[in-house]
């Protein structure tokens, strides 16, 4: 994990009982996540470094957004990290899944977003419940599809190999 930004966040964290690798395959198909997944009724883009990463989010009581984001870190395995910028950078938003292997063939999932930004901070305020309930809602979405199908999961699409996002002086900044 790199230099997360400062500012309000929320985040749900669930237990899932399948290998980590099985769970980044699905977590890494970013173009399938509109099949399973209700926060992300649509997406398209590739687990990249610097590659953008459209989507169609779904917020409890709202009309769906169509948003663009940038890949900002990409480790298998381990995290998804990425990064919208609205209204001239007046809301951010950077968007994280943290995976972490259990025992037993068991995973964990921190699904997380900061906001910031002149406006992030109150936009936090008025939407922040929704997006830690479409959070959960992905999460156990997520859960759903890798514990109820005993089918193997494909591989994710990779056109070019997945990259780092490492870069000198990144340190952690904020906290959720």
């Amino acid at each position: 994990m790199g230099k997360r930004p400062a500012g309000r966040g929320v985040e749900h964290r669930i237990e899932i009982a399948a290998p980590v690798s099985a769970v980044w395959r699905v977590i890494a198909d970013l173009d399938h996540w509109g099949a399973w997944n209700p926060l992300y009724i649509a997406a398209k883009g590739t687990p990249i470094v610097g590659e953008p990463f459209a989507m169609t989010i779904a917020l409890e009581g709202m009309k769906p957004q169509k948003a663009q984001a940038r890949i900002v870190s990409a480790e298998p395995e381990a995290l998804l990290e990425y990064g919208i910028t609205n209204l001239g950078g007046l809301v951010k938003a950077f968007r994280y899944i943290d995976l972490r292997a259990l025992d037993s063939g068991r995973c964990e999932i921190a699904n997380g977003e900061i906001m910031s930004g002149l406006v992030g901070n109150l936009l936090a305020r008025v939407i922040g419940e929704k997006v830690r309930r479409g959070l959960q809602g992905m999460n156990e979405a997520l859960k759903a599809k890798l514990e109820a199908d005993p089918r193997p999961i494909p591989h994710a699409r990779r056109d070019r190999p997945i990259e780092s996002k490492a870069q000198d002086g990144d340190e952690a900044v904020g906290t959720v």
